[in-house]
């Protein structure tokens, strides 16, 4: 009885081992185009001033309304980004930060601040800051703004992707820069080129979108009922083990 009992087992454990095989061998064979969402068919808007001899590779872009206290969070071209300002209390900021995140195997954060460049690739962010506030030192002010021009095309850029932004507002309604953001009424544009677009995937990234939820534009319902069978496998893989290495369990 004993030995039909762990044959059993071993033919459970077998199936499992099996079932988690093929299924990180499927994902893994999972082209990239199919995950991420097709961009032929875009649609961008871009500012007056914008080099139209630029519009052309710009895979996508996004423009809001900017004013203190405001924290921005938002997914361009497959990219985390955050942007906010250096506001404290009742007192309004002087300038703009900005910066992108994302995760490794799972639980690990990374975040990586932004500096600003101008047409000339003049980096403009300001003086570097104290150790309370490390951040501050690739903030771009609003003065920077006014002085350099509205209508500039400005890069934002890090070791892992590059963003370019326009700054736009009322200027019938506002003197500056300053006046409009202290009013909540700075129109920012940001657009990311085709070349900086994150379409990186491979088996460990699908397997963690689906373990977790997250495959892009699909129904949570059709991604739960993919993820859940994996989890009971992974579940009674982890019992069967656990009950073979303990025996008094």
């Amino acid at each position: 009885m004993g030995s039909g009992g762990d044959l059993s087992e071993l033919r459970g454990l077998v199936v499992v081992v099996t079932f988690l095989s093929v299924t990180v061998l499927l994902v893994g064979m999972i082209p990239g185009e199919f995950v991420v969402s097709p961009t032929t068919n875009r649609q961008v808007v871009v500012p007056n001033a914008y080099s139209s001899s630029d519009v052309m590779a710009i895979a996508s872009s996004m423009n809001f309304t900017f004013g203190p206290h405001v924290e921005q969070s938002f997914t361009l071209g497959g990219h985390d980004f955050t942007i906010f300002d250096d506001a404290r209390g009742s007192i309004p900021g002087n300038g703009i930060i900005m910066y992108t995140e994302w995760v490794e195997w799972w639980i690990i954060h990374n975040q990586l601040y932004m500096k600003w460049y101008d047409q000339q690739n003049i980096e403009r962010n300001s003086a570097p800051a104290g150790p309370q506030f490390p951040y501050m030192s690739y903030m771009l002010k609003f003065q920077t703004i006014d002085d350099i021009g509205v209508n500039t095309t400005w890069t934002i850029q890090c070791e892992r992707v590059t963003v370019k932004a326009m700054f736009g507002y009322n200027t019938t309604a506002y003197d500056n820069c300053t006046q409009a953001y202290e009013n909540e009424a700075l129109g920012i544009w940001l657009g990311i080129n085709f070349d900086q677009v994150n379409t990186q995937y491979n088996a460990w990234n699908l397997i963690q979108m689906i373990l977790f939820f997250q495959m892009p534009n699909v129904h949570p319902l059709i991604n739960a009922i993919i993820a859940i069978p994996i989890w009971i496998t992974i579940a009674y893989l982890v019992f069967t083990l656990i009950t073979k290495l303990i025996p008094f369990l």
